[in-house]
């Protein structure tokens, strides 16, 4: 279950009332709660019993990803930094991967690398931020789109060669 809400905004009595049943029921059942990015809550998600059990592991996914974006981006980002590692944690309790984490950042570097307006938000703030990273994620590479219509018209003109 998921609860958004806006920051710095009051919940309504009503959403209030079903946060408390909804928190109450989670408690009760065993379910994990989670406060994403201070924009929704939520509850009952699995995070992979390897992060869940070793934190060791989940860090070592934030500097890989760190990393990854660094040497894709020519940039110096650093894992250390607390809102990289929030950004990035948030997405994993959500279930994301390391693979994820690698498409996302290979979409958009192929997509705004070199860019003069798009380049700048080659960062972990935009990439992993928890409104946009889904979107990212699923995004069909405009290259890769390109690429399959010039390959069906190279076949066909082949075809016809034969």
């Amino acid at each position: 279950m998921r609860i958004k809400y806006k920051c710095n905004q009051d919940l309504k009595p009503m959403d209030l009332q079903m946060l408390i049943l909804a928190l109450g029921q989670a408690q009760e059942s065993g379910e994990t709660i989670f406060f994403s990015d201070t924009t929704e809550i939520v509850i009952g998600e699995k995070i992979p019993s390897k992060l869940k059990k070793d934190p060791t592991a989940r860090m070592t996914i934030v500097d890989d990803v760190i990393r990854f974006l660094n040497e894709k981006t020519g940039k110096r980002y650093s894992s250390k930094a607390a809102a990289n590692q929030k950004l990035i944690l948030a997405r994993i309790n959500e279930g994301a991967t390391l693979e994820d984490f690698k498409t996302v950042i290979e979409n958009k570097v192929r997509s705004w690398k070199g860019d003069h307006y798009w380049d700048k938000y080659l960062r972990p703030s935009t990439l992993f931020q928890a409104s946009k990273f889904e979107g990212y994620l699923n995004e069909r590479s405009q290259k890769t789109e390109e690429q399959s219509g010039f390959d069906e018209l190279q076949n066909l003109m082949e075809t016809k060669r034969q």
